[in-house]
């Protein structure tokens, strides 16, 4: 599997292109795996939901990648309210 990052925002489909590793398209097979990501703001952990899709290859556009890859899809309209850090040290 791949590694994520940071959103990264484009003004343009070409730039996007040019930024990516591979460009595919596929069809989603099936839902791997659902659950929360835990990502840090600041001096808070902020849990996202997530769903990680398996993904077939139907074409390869660019890149080399295998006959199926995931996909994760943060849901950032879910939310799961801010926890202090603190609290969860105590």
């Amino acid at each position: 599997m791949g590694s994520a990052s940071l959103i990264k925002g484009y003004s343009s489909i070409g730039k996007l292109s040019d930024d990516a590793d591979f460009i595919v398209v596929g069809t989603v097979t099936r839902v791997a795996e659902t659950g929360k990501d835990y990502g840090r703001d600041g001096g808070f952990i902020s849990p996202i939901l997530y769903t990680l899709y398996q993904v077939e290859v139907l074409d390869t556009v660019k890149g080399d990648v295998d006959d199926a890859i995931y996909v994760l899809r943060n849901d950032p309209e879910n939310f799961v309210s801010s926890i202090p850090l603190t609290r969860l040290m105590q």
